[in-house]
């Protein structure tokens, strides 16, 4: 929350005064022994002293040195806590006005003073890594090729505020470096391919031999090229098959799968997929989707499959379009376990269209009479029931069949329909020859024997590469070695080591932002430009931000302001929305939580997919439509693909893609609170978990992080098997009592019950079973209690009354927490007491003027003096 002793005029005395004199930024240790330590020890030392140290906080140890001390930030709690009437609790003896203003008074005059001192440097990390992401980002757009290049990448792990562009976490090891040194040379030789174009291989004809002895020497360039013609394609006959023919090819209905691999494929590179296709759509008007997979299959093994596209086709069959789609193969690995040589390439067609909106029964009865076998055709409509039995027997059932199966007939032929002529997949794709990522780096290789030709083509690299324009004694060691490198290597190999070796450098792999003579100083231009790039683009400036940088425009706020409106347009402003949201929100957490197929045998790891996709687009709607952040809490509206939807019970909604749906107040759903991934992480897979999900409501939204449990908290009686019966409400509320446990679970846990209408993967409930369940038989289910009191003595009924309650008394607490986040993800660094201007600053202008809408605030953060400087 703001502060309620108000801060604001503490920086209004820094910001309108003059340097203090060198006496006057003296800390003040007489005064604080003589006035303020008496009072912290008859009234704090109790709890937070040499004998207890409630939520690991030591004051009786603390450096009153707020200038040049390590407790500043330990120090501002206690100011916060303070001056708000929050400490001590309502239940320990009270200090007077007069003993709560000596602590007060002496913190406002020496943060005040020490703020003069530090004011701009704020803590200011002067290099820091890039994350794994913005590696990738970096490569990607520095050579133009969409290859994943994490792979051999260890995964940064997240600083104390949740966020993993801390500069405080992200070290550098010898083996990190090496991955690199290996990553940056991989990647630059893929982008500059080779000198020659790789012979193309079509399927086929059987090859020559020279064919095969070139397809067998690794030596020379390869371009693979198949096509499956599906017009001769027949496949078996059986009763009620999925895959039908026509004149042109095959047919598909609802479910089908269509697999073809290939033995001969490429590696790695480009490579494009083009399929000819038609299609009848259902009963309602809705036309079929295609489904285009690609991976790799292992004999009768599929070992890896994963989603190129899905596509609507909207044309008839009669007006068959081309529909083509690209990728890299590398995005679609193989597990390491497996044998590059033992496996083939694979593309699987399937028609995504659901089988059947409920299911469809028939009876079917065997011959002999001694049972029936009932079959749900929802499951897979096209595949009967497998029977042994006699052609006789196999005779009489389908006859039977036809007699009684009219209702599944008429059902199919409402169902949309894919008609598939044929299929060509080629790798590695080039668009044109020479690739465009050669030419960009090397647009005129036959000039590689010039010295002055070789300096502009590594002045270029090097000045895209480490952000800021270079100097001749910068470019020219990387020349001298090229033109030594280069009469062993050949020029390509030498100008490949020498580029890998622009992307190796500390002017790379990290924002370097020098000190300089003082303290704190503005960001040059291209610092600038690389700082706002790496916020809201995870990557290098482009083209247009660096020119700004190059002119010395950029620093200007109208310039800034029109470059941030620029950059949240452009797609790749998505990338914010989902580091920063998954960060933001420790999304991460939710991979770490296996559903329990015991309790949910029908959840579908597609829907666990989905789950973890709903955050970033919902953060990312709510930015590109420029709303209202308090949406975070409540909205009329959730954004969903087709299988969340159905997840949620939501109707209406087709295909992968996330969009805005309508929802009315009965189908609980609309801002993060009722989102599944929230509900799952802060679960044990099983059932809910009240604590964690308390713990991660307060931590994530409300920027009030619960202090870590005590030492000796003991732990739930799980054996006693009364305590079991118990309803988890009551079992917590027994916990409670307990002096070590509650004073956190009093106000932690009345959060987390209040949203105990969700299970654990997030589906809404009345009831709730008992746990845990018997061996035998089904559990006892029991009615959910959600109704709370919550701290402060508000009473609220479940998601509803939760949301209200937010919405009513809390929006203050979310707008400084989240400005507090954001700036910190801006920064790259944590934010520290000295900011409190600036984040005092940002939140009243997010409430007040911005109506709580994100696009103003990250504007405002960029012209901040805390951004701009360092």
């Amino acid at each position: 929350m703001l502060r309620h002793v108000s801060i604001a005029s503490l920086f209004c005395i820094v910001a309108g005064s003059t340097a203090f004199a060198a006496d006057e930024v003296v800390p003040s240790f007489a005064a604080f022994d003589r006035e303020v330590k008496p009072v912290l020890a008859k009234l704090c030392f109790g709890c937070h002293g040499p004998e207890k140290q409630e939520a690991d906080l030591r004051l009786d140890q603390l450096d009153p040195d707020l200038f040049e001390g390590q407790d500043g930030g330990k120090w501002e709690e206690v100011y916060d806590q303070l001056g708000g009437g929050e400490m001590p609790p309502k239940d320990e003896s009270q200090p007077t006005a007069a003993e709560r203003k000596v602590i007060t008074d002496w913190l406002h005059q020496e943060m005040t003073r020490a703020v003069a001192l530090q004011l701009g440097t704020g803590g200011g990390v002067v290099m820091r890594r890039l994350t794994r992401y913005e590696y990738n980002y970096s490569l990607q757009d520095l050579l133009g090729q969409g290859v994943d290049y994490t792979e051999t990448l260890p995964e940064d792990r997240a600083g104390h505020d949740g966020l993993k562009n801390n500069g405080s976490v992200l070290g550098m090891s010898p083996l990190l470096f090496d991955a690199y040194a290996a990553t940056a040379k991989e990647a630059v030789r893929k982008a500059l391919a080779s000198r020659e174009k790789p012979q193309t291989f079509f399927n086929g004809d059987a090859p020559t031999a020279e064919d095969r002895k070139a397809l067998e020497s690794p030596e020379i360039p390869k371009i693979f090229r198949y096509r499956e013609e599906f017009a001769e394609f027949r496949p078996r006959p059986l009763k009620m098959q999925p895959i039908g023919t026509y004149d042109d090819g095959v047919v598909m209905y609802p479910g089908a799968s269509l697999g073809l691999q290939y033995r001969d494929r490429p590696w790695e590179g480009r490579f494009r997929i083009r399929i000819r296709a038609g299609g009848l759509p259902d009963a309602q008007g809705l036309p079929p989707r295609l489904r285009v997979l690609l991976g790799f299959q292992r004999a009768a093994q599929t070992v890896s499959k994963n989603l190129v596209a899905e596509i609507a086709v909207t044309v008839r069959p009669e007006n068959s379009e081309v529909f083509e789609l690209t990728g890299y193969v590398e995005n679609f690995p193989m597990p390491t376990k497996y044998v590059r040589t033992d496996s083939c390439l694979k593309i699987w067609l399937e028609h995504a269209d659901p089988i059947a909106p409920q299911p469809l029964r028939r009876p079917i009865k065997i011959v002999d009479e001694r049972r029936k076998l009932e079959r749900a055709f929802a499951a897979d409509p096209v595949d009967p029931a497998v029977v042994t039995m006699s052609k006789k027997k196999i005779a009489e059932l389908e006859a039977e069949l036809e007699k009684q199966d009219l209702d599944f007939a008429a059902w199919i032929d409402q169902q949309s329909r894919l008609y598939v002529d044929w299929l060509e997949f080629e790798g590695p794709y080039f668009d044109t020859w020479p690739p465009k990522t050669r030419v960009d780096l090397l647009p005129q290789p036959e000039q590689l024997d010039d010295p002055v030709y070789v300096r502009d083509v590594l002045r270029r690299f090097m000045k895209r590469s480490w952000r800021r324009p270079v100097t001749e004694e910068e470019v020219e060691p990387f020349a001298v070695a090229f033109s030594a490198s280069s009469k062993v290597l050949g020029s390509d190999e030498a100008l490949i080591d020498r580029l890998a070796t622009v992307l190796t450098s500390p002017h790379f792999l990290y924002l370097v932002e020098p000190v300089g003579d003082s303290a704190g100083r503005q960001l040059t231009a291209h610092e600038l430009a690389t700082r706002l790039s790496y916020f809201v683009w995870a990557s290098t400036p482009d083209e247009a931000l660096t020119e700004l940088a190059d002119e010395g425009t950029l620093s200007t706020p109208e310039v800034l302001r029109k470059q941030v409106a620029r950059m949240l347009d452009d797609p790749k402003a998505a990338r914010f929305a989902r580091h920063f949201a998954t960060q933001w929100l420790n999304l991460d957490e939710m991979q770490k939580v296996a559903v329990n197929p015991e309790y949910y045998r029908h959840f579908e790891s597609k829907t666990k997919e989905a789950m973890s996709e709903e955050p970033v687009a919902y953060f990312y709607h709510v930015l590109n439509l420029d709303r209202s952040a308090l949406e975070f809490f409540d909205s009329d509206y959730a954004v969903v693909n087709q299988q969340l939807a159905a997840h949620y019970g939501l109707e209406g909604v087709r295909g992968p893609a996330f969009r805005p749906v309508r929802v009315a107040p009965d189908q609980h759903r609309g801002g993060l609170l009722t989102q599944a991934a929230f509900m799952l992480a802060n679960s044990d897979g099983s059932d809910s978990h009240p604590i964690l999900r308390g713990k991660w409501l307060l931590e994530r939204l409300l920027n009030d992080p619960p202090p870590p449990p005590p030492a000796d908290v003991p732990d739930l009686p799980k054996g006693d098997p009364e305590f079991v019966k118990l309803p988890l409400k009551e079992q917590l509320a027994i916990h409670r009592k307990q002096p070590a446990c509650a004073s956190c679970h009093d106000a932690l846990d009345p959060w987390g019950l209040a949203l105990e209408n969700f299970d654990a993967i997030g589906q809404w409930r009345i009831e709730a079973p008992m746990m845990p369940p018997p061996a035998k038989g089904k559990p006892k289910m029991i009615p959910v209690d959600a109704a709370v009191e919550l701290p402060g003595g508000a009473s609220i009924n479940g998601l509803e009354g939760l949301k209200k309650h937010l919405l009513a008394e809390k929006k203050e607490a979310f707008a400084e927490g989240f400005v507090r986040r954001l700036l910190a993800y801006a920064l790259g660094r944590s934010v520290q007491w000295s900011d409190r201007e600036e984040v005092d600053a940002l939140t009243q202008r997010l409430m007040s003027q911005h109506d709580y809408r994100l696009r103003p605030l990250i504007e405002d953060i960029v012209l901040s003096e805390a951004f701009r400087s360092r």
